[in-house]
């Protein structure tokens, strides 16, 4: 609902950051982000957002599990 500074990684099993897709001011809307696991091995990777509010200062946070396989 409003600009917001987004920080969205992505971490193996042992929380290695193995990818940063997002690390910035985002403008209000919706948005997408491409995530290619190519390079990494099968396995579990765990997927964090925060983000913050530009002008309210309100955060949100939400980690989602994901399995990888080849």
């Amino acid at each position: 609902p409003e600009a917001s500074h987004v920080r969205l990684v992505v971490t193996d099993a042992l929380g290695r950051q193995v990818a940063e897709l997002q690390d910035g001011r985002v403008e209000a809307g919706l948005h997408e982000v491409q995530f290619d696991g190519a390079n990494l091995s099968s396995g579990t990777y765990i997927t964090s957002i925060t983000m913050t509010g530009v002008e309210s200062g309100a955060t949100f946070n939400k980690t989602i599990k994901m399995a990888l396989s080849k």
